[in-house]
């Protein structure tokens, strides 16, 4: 029984597939968009971070040719948001929360903003450290203590 992996799939031809389908005008396929939200776990020669930013770029030309609902590209954003953290050390994250933090029309960075917020005060009041906070939710420590 041959046992498949996600590194049986490498992420240029991922990211290619979907280029051509937004080139062509194609429907993007929820098996598309699954693709982009586990591209860390393929095959690919840029590092996590290149991965991850590109991974985050398409979604953003997904979601302005296809009227994407919020509400599913904001999952989308946060379990990329999520495996940045997992997944890059604390410079190349920073790295990619700022980026991704810029690609964001500014209502978007308003409800991104205050969703960390509320992440922060709920760790918070769970009982984790201040500095863990900073970690999770990418907000500066002042930030997290003025919108307590």
């Amino acid at each position: 029984m041959h046992v498949i992996s996600l590194k049986d799939y490498k992420a240029r031809e991922i990211f290619k597939s979907i280029e051509d389908k937004l080139k062509n005008n194609e429907e993007i396929t929820d098996m598309d968009i699954a693709s982009l939200q586990v591209i860390v776990y393929t095959d690919y020669e840029e590092s996590q971070l290149e991965i991850l930013l590109k991974a985050r770029k398409l979604i953003e030309r997904i979601t302005e040719s296809s009227g994407m609902d919020i509400n599913d590209k904001k999952a989308i954003v946060y379990l990329l948001n999520v495996l940045s953290v997992n997944m890059l050390d604390e410079d190349e994250n920073d790295k990619y929360q700022e980026e991704t933090y810029m690609m964001l029309n500014p209502t978007d960075r308003y409800l991104l903003k205050k969703g960390k917020l509320d992440v922060a005060r709920n760790l918070l009041a769970e009982g984790f450290p201040i500095e863990k906070v900073v970690k999770f939710t990418g907000l500066s420590k002042e930030d997290i203590l003025k919108g307590k």
